[in-house]
């Protein structure tokens, strides 16, 4: 399960700093949805593996 939330944050911090990209480089005509929400993911996903990681290892 740990191994799983890592790789899920990585791939939503990849695809949130993508989405942030594509509004910047839109001059901000895409929606900020688009970098803001998979970050929100990542945030949670990180969260839950050191919670993780934190509990194994007590």
């Amino acid at each position: 399960m740990k191994k799983l939330l890592l790789i899920t944050a990585i791939a939503f911090g990849f695809i949130g700093f993508s989405g942030t990209g594509y509004v910047i480089y839109t001059g901000g005509e895409a929606n900020p949805g688009y970098g803001i929400i998979p970050m929100l993911f990542c945030i949670i996903c990180v969260q839950g593996y050191r919670s993780l990681k934190n509990r194994d290892s007590k």
